[in-house]
């Protein structure tokens, strides 16, 4: 996983500017301060329900949805960071689902974007307005992350009841839009409960009425059209369940960018897509995976894509930027370093 000491620099640096209108952010990596949280649970059970942990995250604290017991239905609902609407937004956070030792498991979250008109600022929501792994309620737009089929309700007919599922999907305003009915059979498998972190990216991008998301790198959703979509004051939640089976899910390093008057290409938000930004894609290479850090194609990286995406929509003098073949030149020669000296360890 790409969590570190860069990543650790870039929550700090949006938590301290979260109020700004360009770079608005829900940022929390559960390790003190961040974004605040209301955790509730909404269930028969007495056991607790989600929990901040103080240790075992990716790296540090992390959060804790489900523990790996029976019967828990747990919403973590971030207060709201800016208000009004806002044309995109750009998401990544970590997840693990480990089903434990002693058996399958069940039944998997959600990720979702709350309308505040239906849930409020702040503060908890009181009532679960959905099953957790299934964000389908008036108001939401969520991605599930489904570990249990159920036949005949939002899973294909045919798939059967029980946990050897892999589901990732997509809700919008109580509608299934779309469904990976088994991550294991994408290009790059893809298991969601076999007790490691894995990284989520995306962007909904309000304006357009489209949303894309990636796993570890890999495109899940890319540009889905998302029909009646259209900008909306949003708070951020995460919900989980268990039931006859369980896991424990933990979510770490979330962090949540409201974007606003976005020029194409502009990676610090001044306004042109100049030479400044080539200097973020150039240095966070292969490593960054929001705007800030050069992400400015949003596919959830920043990789040669960026460069070629900046190029054709910059703004500035072309003097001031170097001959198009040196450029590309240059940042192959970073990939080609990069890559012999993870090939040396």
């Amino acid at each position: 996983m790409r969590i570190g000491l860069h990543r650790t620099l870039v929550l700090a640096v949006l938590a301290a500017f979260s109020a700004a209108p360009l770079f608005a952010a829900t940022v929390n990596d559960f390790e003190g301060g961040g974004t605040p949280v209301s955790l509730e649970i909404f269930s028969g059970t007495t056991t607790p329900g989600a929990t901040i942990e103080p240790t075992g995250g990716n790296p540090g604290g992390f959060l804790q949805l489900t523990d790996a017991v029976n019967d828990q239905h747990t919403w973590a609902t971030f207060d709201n960071t800016d208000a009004g609407t806002f044309p995109l937004s750009q998401f990544n956070f970590d997840f693990l689902i480990d089903p434990t030792a002693t058996g399958p498991s069940a039944d998997g979250f959600s990720f979702s974007y709350a309308d505040t008109a239906t849930f409020g600022t702040t503060g908890g929501i009181g009532a679960a307005p959905f099953t957790a792994e299934d964000p389908a309620a008036s108001g939401i737009l969520g991605f599930g992350f489904d570990t249990w089929s159920n036949e005949g309700t939002w899973d294909t007919p045919g798939i059967g009841t029980g946990s050897d599922y892999q589901e990732i999907s997509v809700f919008w305003d109580g509608m299934l839009i779309e469904r990976i009915d088994d991550t294991r059979l994408l290009g790059t498998p893809l298991v969601l409960d076999d007790a490691t972190w894995h990284e989520v990216s995306g962007v909904v991008n309000f304006a357009a009425a489209t949303v894309s998301l990636s796993v570890d790198g890999q495109a899940i959703f890319s540009g889905l059209s998302l029909p009646g979509l259209v900008p909306f004051e949003s708070r951020i939640m995460f919900a989980a369940r268990t039931g006859g089976e369980n896991e424990l899910v933990a979510i770490d390093n979330l962090l949540v960018d409201y974007l606003g008057s976005v020029v194409p290409g502009d990676a610090n938000g001044d306004g042109v897509a100049d030479f400044l930004d080539f200097e973020i894609i150039r240095d966070n290479l292969f490593t960054g995976r929001t705007l800030m850090e050069g992400d400015v194609d949003f596919d959830g990286d920043v990789d040669l894509g960026d460069f070629a995406f900046w190029k054709s929509v910059r703004s500035d003098a072309p003097a001031a930027i170097p001959e198009p073949a040196a450029s590309l030149l240059l940042l192959t020669g970073l990939a080609m370093l990069l890559f012999s000296r993870r090939g040396l360890k």
